[in-house]
């Protein structure tokens, strides 16, 4: 039998207990480093499960010819509310409803900060985030494969990349390729707040003005693409200022469904009347006030009508509208209106009167 024996030690101010072993039950080094090496193997295996999305083996992913994109939207947001390059691209696959579930997968740059790979639902207008697998590109070293599960047709992700160079002249080029072929792509790249000589390569088809925001969007067709087609859009401007486009107010705000804080449109561009929101309210109040003036106006009118014809005419007429009201009605069959009890007896008044002023003239 080994006997062991207890020793109390002390190790910065804490009370240990120690175990002193016989040396014939000494672990031999060479175990350690065996011991040690397993252990290295089983974290490696765990990896995947440790870090965000998991790598996988080639031969798992999915043929490019598998799918087909019938619509992608991109859009390439430089310094938005960061730094670097917000990139969101969302579409639809060419695909019927029994060919789901599905797993999709998109060429992103090396390095990308991913937000979200998710679906949508068209219903709700909502995105369910899902799992994804990342494997660097065989072919192509710049690029990663992120793939995901699809349950229906329409899909969402997002990243963050830096391709921006220079510190007040400002240029990067924003490269699309697709892994499966596309129908119909197209790029929208966002003007940063205060950018000046902003320009494309090739050059935008259209821009809007996103009343929100306050930012331009420049819009590019790409048209249809084949699997593994790249489409570069160069992008050059002139930025002093280093804040993005947004604070982190304005975004929390957007994520809130509120309108963000104010916001001056960028050099150069259409920033509407400028218009404080103190205005608008004052505006919105006056015209509040004009609209109850007016409708306690035309109740007031209405029921002088109601009475004036009580007491020339035997017909009954709407308060509201004017209209002559149907015998025995209790609204108007125009507008609506409730039918006063006063206006009634005001009729029976009427005729009474009348029947009497008739036989008086006999």
């Amino acid at each position: 039998m080994v006997r062991v024996r207890k020793v109390t030690a002390t190790y910065s101010g804490l009370r240990q207990r120690v175990h002193v072993v016989h040396p014939a039950h000494v672990v031999h080094p060479a175990h350690r480093v065996h011991t040690g090496l397993v252990l290295l193997l089983c974290l490696l295996a765990l990896w995947p499960a440790v870090t965000g999305g998991a790598v996988f083996a080639q031969e798992d992913l999915p043929q490019p010819g598998d799918l087909r994109i019938q619509q992608m939207r991109v859009q390439v947001m430089p310094e938005f509310d960061d730094p670097r390059v917000l990139v969101i691209v969302q579409g639809r696959l060419a695909a019927d409803a029994n060919d789901f579930p599905v797993t999709i997968t998109f060429r992103l740059p090396q390095g990308a900060q991913i937000n979200q790979m998710a679906t949508v639902n068209m219903q709700s207008a909502g995105t369910t985030l899902m799992p994804y697998e990342t494997q660097a590109d065989p072919a192509d070293a710049r690029w990663q494969l992120v793939s995901y599960s699809l349950d229906g047709a329409h899909f969402f992700y997002e990243y963050y990349y830096d391709p921006i160079v220079g510190n007040v002249d400002k240029a990067f080029t924003y490269t699309l390729n697709s892994y499966h072929p596309v129908d119909d792509a197209s790029v929208e790249i966002q003007e940063p707040k205060a950018a000046e000589e902003f320009s494309t390569v090739p050059q935008a088809v259209a821009s809007r003005l996103d009343q929100t925001l306050r930012l331009n969007y420049h819009q590019i067709a790409l048209g249809a693409l084949e699997a593994g087609q790249e489409s570069s859009i160069n992008v050059n401007y002139s930025k002093s200022d280093p804040d993005p486009s947004l604070t982190w107010e304005q975004v929390m705000a957007l994520q809130e469904g509120k309108r963000p804080p104010e916001t001056s449109g960028p050099a150069g561009a259409p920033t509407g009347l400028g218009i404080p929101t103190e205005v608008f309210v004052f505006v919105g109040g006056a015209l509040l006030i004009l609209i109850g003036s007016f409708v306690g106006y035309r109740l007031r009118l209405g029921e002088r009508a109601a009475d004036e014809a009580g007491e020339e005419e035997a017909d009954l007429f709407c308060r509201m509208c004017g209209t002559t009201l149907k015998a025995e009605a209790s609204y108007c069959h125009r507008c609506g209106a409730m039918v006063l009890q006063q206006a009634s007896i005001n009729l029976e008044q009427a005729t009474a009167t009348s029947g009497w002023q008739s036989r008086e003239r006999r």
